[in-house]
Formats: structure tokens, C-alpha cells, sequence
């Protein structure tokens, strides 16, 4: 669609696919409704186990769940109890969990638990379903906790899953869109482009009855997740980007710089049909097959920031710091352009160069030290903190335009070993704020908080760690440890989450969670195993 006001073209996007993947998302926190009575005819049906005189207590069920009968149509039902009420074996859980997070093979777990695939795979369930419930009960604190600032890192991270099959080697790529608070280094939310609850047959064929492939996107009925004639059309994108590159290196060498990658960034995304949508499919991919489908990255990314507009809505002020992609701008735009006009939330582009070797980095710091001592020899009369500043402001007056929309990106002057080089952009200047204040929100960029955690996920769990690629006789690479069953990597994650925020200690002895003030101390595993609502 095009502005006839500026002539500026955007994208549509079906907000019945928004309103659908945002409900996906946040499941784990609506409240649980009470336990009534089963009868659908009797009138205490709707009416929850608490209410005074409604119900009696009838003892308990072997396995030491609350049973209660109904004072009007004595059905007798049972609702809550432990969370371990039906498991067996409930001493390995613990072993499983750190095993797990602790970059354990699964095979290995089985072998020291002695537990077949199927009753390990259970176990991992139950945990799984532990963390959302414990995750669930300790963030609904944040719809009431005042929080000043928070400085919040974006960027998605790329999981690779198995073939199952000799006759079809292609892999199901997946990647999850994550948020953490580079304050904190607590992560709100890690959330996978996957449907688990979806059956591909019968949606296809819904689709097709629907005649979905006649419409324009935005107006399908299935628009949220990935079709067979969507990922038929997805190959025409990667020969269109294929294309680009290919005539983009006929002009001569492509620059590896920062500079230049910011750039080419902005040229892939004005080629595109839809700026918004930056995946793509290619031939050495494949949708999921059995259970579940994968869903449009850019209907993640909005619920995504949907989700921290719900979760975050009494923090006073939000600064957002994006990897530069623009499907995650677009997102953040759209879900806190209320909050931008009224200067609660600020959004930065951030992008570095994480390709450097040591030596390159080492060298890096090395030269951005000697200017820093340059600049505090010719000023003496400024604290460390106000050569940053002066530094920063000095980057700013010198921010070029780039690309078609023409962001203005500026150096940051004081790189760090996990940040060696980077660049910065300010997308939501209304030219209100002073120059000082823009160069102290200049200098806090940083992608850190969401890097380090998606290091974490590559250190700590063995299913989602770097592939190792093996080539197959036909091209086809096989991915070492890698997942065969997509759900899998979402279940992991969402554990992994929980552990990262709970119980994983930093150098001052306290979780993400502590520093955030949603815990006191650093939790057990015990107190996530055995949670109950």
C-alpha cells in the first residue's frame, strides 16, 4: 500500500494472524480458571471449588489429589494437588532437568537414567510443562511491578532440525525471536516461528477449500503459517536474492566491512516484494510434516512485541535496541506507537560485527583505547564519563544516511571484546531530545543481553548447539546433534528460559530474576519441579 502523503509503501498484515499467534504466545500467563463441577446441567457447574457452601471436601485420590463432591448434584471430581501426581520415577527428575541444561547428549541422559526414549521424552514434557506454570506465576508479578528504565536487546537466533527420513534429506529451519534486559540479562520471552497444536494435513486442506491461494496474503484465512504454495513461492524470493547478490558481484569485490553490510541490509530489503519478510526458503529446506507447522516469522515478531507491551506496561521507560532487520523494526513500531509519540519508548537499530577473529577484536580495543587516551590527554578537564559523552557526540554530528529510508547511523567510540565494532540508529528521533541525552542513550546500544543468552542456548543445550554438518552422498547436510521433532526445540528453550532466569548465578550472586525483583534468591530446581499452582 502507498501513502499519498509522503509516497512511502508498507506492508499489510492479517490481524486475525496477529490476534492468533499473540494468543499462542501469551496462553501460559491467562489465568486458570477454578475447578467446578463437571455436570454441564448442574447450576453449580460454573461455579469455582472456593465458593463457600457450593461444594464438601471428599477426602483424596490415591495419589493425594483433593477429591470434592457437589452440594446440589453430588457429582464427586477431583482438582489440583501435587504436580507429581502422576509421574513415576520422580527422583530422576532432577538429574534430567541439570542434565539437560548442562549440555548432556540425550542418549547419554538415557544411559545414566536408565530410562527408555519414550519415558525420557515424557520426563522432558513434564518439565517443560513445570517451567511455563512456574514462569506463568512469577511474570504476572511484572502486570504490577514499577520498574523505572529497562534497556531491552532484540534479535532472533537460527535452529536447524533433522531429517527423519532417507527419501527426503532436507532440514526444517526455525528460528526464535528473543528479548532480554541488558541490565538484568533477564529474558522475557524466547518464542519459536512453530505451531506444535496444528495438524499440516488438515489446515492444507481447509486452505484449499478456502481457495487461500487466490487471495492476497494479508486476506487468508491461514495467513499465520507457512503452506505448501507458500513455500513454492518462497523459491522465487531465493532466486530474486540469489539474483541481487549475483549482480551486486559483477560490479566488483563485496566489502565485508560493518559499513557496507549495514548497507547491503537496507539494498535486500527495498528489493524485496514485502520489506517485512526476510525469510526465506530454499531448496535444501522442508516445512514440518507430522505435528505441528511453521509459522511467518513477521506475525512472530509482532506478537512478539505485543507480548512485551502486555508484560511491560508499567515500566516507565523502554529502550528497545534491535538487530537491523526489518521486519523486527516494523514489529516494535507497530506495537508501541502510542508509547513512542508519548517519549516512553525509544527504538535503536544496532548492528556488529560478530565475524572478527581475536586478534582482530584484540585490535580493535587496542585502537579505540589509544583514541579514547588521546581525546582525555587533549581534555583533562573531563571525568572518563564525560570523554564517553564527548566521544559520542563527536559520532553523532558525523552520522551518515544510509539506504533507501535514509537511517542516520553513527559509530559507537567505546567498543568491548563482545562488541568490537559497532554501529547504531536512532529510529525514533522526533528531534525533542538534547544532545547529552541523546548521546547517553547512544552510548547504553547494545545487543549484549540477548547475545549472551542466545550463547547460553548454544553452550548449554546439546540439541540446539552449533551444528555440526556432516555431508550426505547427495549434497544434503545432517546436523550432529541436532532435533528430528520441531516441538522439541520449542520445549527446550522454554526450560532452558526458566533455569536461565532463576537459577543461574552471575559474579554477584544474583539470578536475572533477583535483579529484576521478581525473586529474593536463587531458586532450587526443586522449587520449578515440584511447583503447584
Amino acid at each position: 500500500m502507498k501513502c499519498l502523503l509522503c509516497g512511502e509503501h508498507f506492508s499489510i498484515k492479517s490481524n486475525l494472524a496477529v490476534a492468533e499467534e499473540v494468543y499462542r504466545l501469551t496462553q501460559h500467563l491467562l489465568p486458570i480458571e477454578s475447578a467446578s463441577c463437571p455436570d454441564t446441567e448442574c447450576t453449580n457447574h460454573h461455579v469455582p471449588v472456593e465458593t463457600d457452601g457450593a461444594y464438601y471436601r471428599f477426602g483424596t485420590t490415591p495419589a493425594g489429589s483433593p477429591r470434592w463432591r457437589c452440594r446440589l448434584c453430588l457429582k464427586t471430581f477431583t482438582a489440583g494437588g501435587r504436580a507429581l501426581k502422576r509421574q513415576r520415577i520422580t527422583h530422576l527428575n532432577k538429574t534430567i532437568l541439570l542434565s539437560l541444561t548442562n549440555k548432556m547428549p540425550l542418549r547419554r541422559i538415557a544411559k545414566v537414567t536408565g530410562l527408555n526414549a519414550v519415558t525420557l521424552y515424557g520426563k522432558i514434557d513434564f518439565l517443560y510443562r513445570q517451567c511455563l506454570a512456574f514462569a506463568s506465576a512469577r511474570e504476572q508479578a511484572l502486570f504490577e511491578l514499577d520498574l523505572s528504565r529497562l534497556y531491552v536487546s532484540v534479535d532472533r537466533q537460527e535452529y536447524k532440525v533433522n531429517w527423519s527420513r532417507d527419501t527426503d534429506r532436507r532440514n526444517v529451519v526455525l528460528r526464535a525471536i528473543g528479548s532480554a534486559d541488558n541490565h538484568t540479562g533477564y529474558v522475557f520471552g524466547m518464542h519459536l516461528n512453530f505451531d506444535p497444536f496444528l495438524n499440516p494435513s488438515e489446515v492444507e486442506s481447509d486452505a484449499l477449500a478456502a481457495r487461500d491461494a487466490e487471495l492476497p496474503y494479508p486476506h487468508r484465512k491461514y495467513a499465520r503459517v507457512w503452506l505448501s504454495h507458500d513455500y513454492e513461492e518462497g523459491l522465487d524470493a531465493v532466486k530474486r536474492e540469489r539474483d541481487r547478490k549475483s549482480a551486486k558481484a559483477k560490479k566488483g569485490p563485496v566489502s565485508q566491512a560493518l559499513g557496507a553490510k549495514i548497507e547491503d541490509q537496507y539494498d535486500a530489503a527495498a528489493s524485496r516484494e514485502d520489506s517485512e519478510v526476510s525469510e526465506l526458503k530454499d531448496e535444501g529446506q522442508k516445512l514440518p510434516e507430522a505435528k505441528g507447522m511453521q509459522t511467518h516469522e513477521e506475525y512472530v515478531m509482532y506478537a512478539h512485541f505485543l507480548f512485551l507491551k502486555g508484560l511491560l506496561r508499567r515500566v516507565e521507560k523502554i529502550r528497545f535496541f534491535l538487530d537491523q532487520d526489518s521486519g523486527i523494526r516494523a514489529a516494535c513500531l507497530a506495537a508501541f506507537a502510542p508509547d513512542i509519540r508519548a517519549r516512553r519508548v525509544d527504538v535503536f537499530y544496532v548492528r556488529t560485527a560478530k565475524e572478527m577473529t581475536i586478534d582482530k577484536k584484540r585490535s580493535a580495543i587496542s585502537s579505540a583505547r589509544a583514541i579514547f587516551k588521546a581525546y582525555q590527554d587533549a581534555n583533562p578537564a573531563l571525568s572518563p564519563q564525560g570523554v564517553e559523552l564527548a566521544m559520542m557526540k563527536d559520532e553523532i554530528s558525523r552520522a551518515v544516511a544510509v539506504g533507501k529510508w535514509s537511517d542516520r547511523w553513527c559509530v559507537h567510540p567505546i567498543p568491548n571484546m563482545s562488541e568490537p565494532e559497532k554501529a547504531m540508529c536512532w529510529l525514533t528521533d522526533l528531534g525533542d531530545y538534547d544532545l547529552d541525552h541523546q548521546a547517553m542513550l547512544f552510548l547504553k546500544a547494545s545487543l549484549h543481553g540477548i547475545d549472551n543468552f542466545f550463547q547460553r542456548v548454544r553452550r548449554s543445550l546439546n540439541p540446539l548447539e552449533r551444528p555440526i554438518k556432516t555431508a550426505s552422498r547427495d549434497g544434503r547436510t545432517w546436523y550432529g546433534y541436532s532435533p528430528y521433532n520441531p516441538a522439541f526445540v520449542e520445549k527446550l528453550l522454554g526450560i532452558y528460559r526458566v533455569i536461565h532466569n532463576f537459577t543461574e548465578v552471575g559474579k554477584d550472586g544474583k539470578t536475572p530474576a533477583m535483579r529484576l525483583g521478581l525473586a529474593q534468591a536463587p531458586l532450587e530446581p526443586e522449587e520449578i519441579i515440584y511447583f503447584t499452582r
